[in-house]
């Protein structure tokens, strides 16, 4: 209290000729502001020791203390990968203003939930688990870890925000890599915008351009050796065959209500899953993740941009929002039963976060090959394997949805299909 009176001295003095009573009813303005912004109740509360609504009075814009200095050197890492001075700043902004607002490195995610770090690793053992991780949690390791597990987000950001203001940069990292929901992304982008242009003031954003080759060249070997080093390995194994035809073949025997993870794959039950797939990180050879990670995410995303004709990778949304997200973007539309090929949105563990899968093959009974990433104790972040995935035989989908399957349960409910709008690769 003593600090705020000191800094509106000539505020108080100005209203004190204004007479007792104008003093006194400032004077109760003052304890009404300082009660209510201590007592507020909001979706983001517990999520700073301060008053965030400014978007950037928290402690990392105080010269000397430690979120300055990680602050400062989380946007001297941006501006060395080639991004300018807006860019960094609008990625300082998103962790400043809502993400991490303390700049701690190894924060656990605020209000509970399996995040953690600076970008809020989902779960943070994404972070602890990738091939760049050192696990020490450091502002450049973390850093590397992003460029790492999705280098075609930081390749979009970086193209669509070459002339944006460091607030625009602030809402377009929000939407491509935090991927926040809705609710979050309406209360908090305006805090993320404050932050990404104090920190562009504080940092000196306005003297640095961006770098096009040095990001360039980051981005696109990011994941350089996660196939090419799996191909090369004279121990590894292939899942690949002339795949067949939806809607015939019939189910190899003794596959039914089991899980395999890529490397386990019967032979009997190869010749029906996709034409093309992605590797997996056991020894098995395929092609590259575009969006490299642990998450049913991260699989779909990655084998429908090798498997689909004229697609790319893509950033948004959980599991529960695939289907929607690739008819954004114009590479699939919907289909009203499950074919080959298509990529699939259900209700997952969670029906607010989901869960995605790509349908390997209809077989003549209906029966559905399912293709997936983090069935626990198969594959993905839930066993810390990053990079892998598995396949179960599913029964044939009837009346709309999959309900009480074994292994499964209910997590398969409500399911919604998107098929390839431009067609499949074969």
């Amino acid at each position: 209290m003593k600090k705020w009176i000191k800094t509106h001295s000539k505020l108080l003095v100005l209203c004190s000729i204004g007479g007792l009573g104008g003093f006194l009813i400032i004077l109760v303005a003052i304890f009404t502001v300082l009660f209510f912004s201590n007592n507020r109740c909001s979706d983001n509360a517990g999520t700073s020791d301060t008053d965030i609504s400014s978007g950037f009075t928290g402690s990392w814009t105080t010269q000397g203390t430690e979120a300055y200095k990680n602050a400062k050197a989380t946007f001297e890492f941006w501006v060395s990968k080639g991004m300018s001075g807006a860019q960094a700043a609008g990625i300082v902004g998103n962790i400043g203003g809502a993400e991490d607002t303390g700049f701690v490195l190894d924060q656990k995610e605020i209000g509970g939930g399996s995040g953690g770090g600076l970008y809020q690793f989902t779960p943070y053992t994404k972070y602890l688990n990738d091939k760049k991780s050192d696990k020490s949690w450091s502002v450049v390791n973390q850093g590397e870890v992003v460029m790492s597990l999705e280098p075609q987000t930081v390749s979009s950001f970086f193209s669509k925000t070459k002339n944006s203001s460091p607030g625009d940069a602030a809402t377009d990292w929000m939407n491509l890599y935090e991927r926040p929901s809705e609710k979050a992304r309406a209360a908090t982008n305006n805090m993320r915008r404050s932050a990404a242009e104090k920190a562009y003031e504080l940092f000196g954003g306005a003297n640095i351009s961006a770098k096009d080759s040095l990001l360039g060249d980051v981005t696109e070997t990011s994941d350089v050796g996660v196939t090419s080093d799996l191909q090369n390995d004279s121990k590894t194994c292939s899942v690949s065959s002339d795949s067949a035809s939806d809607g015939t073949g019939e189910v190899p025997k003794g596959v039914r209500d089991k899980i395999y993870a890529a490397n386990e794959i019967p032979d009997s039950l190869k010749p029906y899953l996709l034409p093309i797939n992605v590797s997996d990180a056991r020894g098995v050879s395929g092609k590259g993740w575009s969006h490299p990670g642990g998450q049913c995410v991260d699989y779909v995303v990655s084998e429908a941009t090798v498997l689909w004709n004229n697609t790319q990778s893509w950033s948004l949304g959980n599991g529960v929002d695939q289907v929607n997200s690739a008819i954004k973007f114009g590479y699939a539309v919907k289909d009203d039963k499950p074919h080959k090929g298509d990529l699939v949105s259900c209700d997952g563990t969670d029906p607010s976060i989901g869960h995605t899968w790509m349908v390997g093959h209809v077989f003549a009974d209906g029966s559905v090959l399912l293709q997936e990433q983090n069935y626990p104790g198969k594959s993905g972040d839930d066993m810390g394997a990053p990079l892998t995935w598995d396949v179960a035989v599913l029964p044939p989908y009837k009346d709309g949805a999959w309900a009480n399957l074994p292994n499964y349960g209910a997590t398969l409910n409500h399911p919604v299909f998107a098929k390839p709008a431009h067609g499949m690769k074969k």
